[in-house]
């Protein structure tokens, strides 16, 4: 089921059909004369006159006069995958974050704001593919640095991640990215801005390091 923060309003006389779907999470339609500032939670797809599709938590609908806003994040993870409970057991989860282990044996940890860190070739998580980024590493020609650590850095991280705009940057291999700008300093050359990257068309985290 969807998880929201705030009951989905419609305003009066438009008749509405809430219908839940597996991929999607939450889809709605409304008619063509709906009025704006329908509110949605999490990921969503919206059909209004002929349809509009919204892209993950992004909205691309607003040229038409169709406002959208989003109360929470959307933190659904498949039914198949079982929380883990820390307790007596040796699980790095980072503060704040929801761990669960998946069918194929790996262990996801899954931030506030939705974000999932699963298994990393590299460094076996992508908290700890993230939290590299915490320190620097001579051995890159290229590696920026956030200027706070831990659950700090990954707090920054998620902020980032509620606050991104647009639909993105979709790469090559399959990976979309945004940089975020937070206003504030967050790396240790000044960068107030931070790229995140994430696999296409899912919450599933590959990395993130101050831009």
């Amino acid at each position: 089921m969807p998880t929201a923060l705030h009951q989905a309003e419609f305003f009066p006389h438009q008749e509405a059909v809430i219908v839940e779907h597996r991929d999607v999470h939450f889809a709605a339609r409304a008619p063509p004369l709906a009025a704006r500032n329908v509110a949605f939670t999490g990921a969503a797809v919206a059909e209004h006159g002929n349809g509009i599709i919204m892209y993950g938590h992004e909205t691309h609908v607003a040229s038409l006069g169709f406002g959208v806003g989003f109360d929470a994040p959307n933190n659904g993870v498949p039914s198949s995958w079982t929380q883990l409970n820390p307790a007596g057991a040796q699980i790095n989860r980072p503060t704040g974050f929801t761990t669960y282990r998946t069918p194929d044996g790996d262990m996801v940890h899954v931030s506030p704001s939705g974000l999932q860190y699963g298994a990393d070739p590299k460094f076996g998580n992508r908290v700890d593919h993230v939290l590299d980024h915490t320190a620097p590493n001579p051995s890159k020609p290229v590696h920026s640095v956030f200027n706070a650590q831990g659950d700090d850095a990954l707090r920054i991280v998620d902020d980032a991640w509620v606050n991104r705009t647009g639909p993105g940057t979709l790469q090559s291999n399959g990976n979309r990215t945004w940089t975020v700008d937070l206003g504030r300093p967050i790396g240790t050359n000044g960068q107030t801005s931070i790229q995140i990257v994430v696999r296409d068309g899912t919450n599933e985290i590959i990395t993130a390091f101050p831009k």
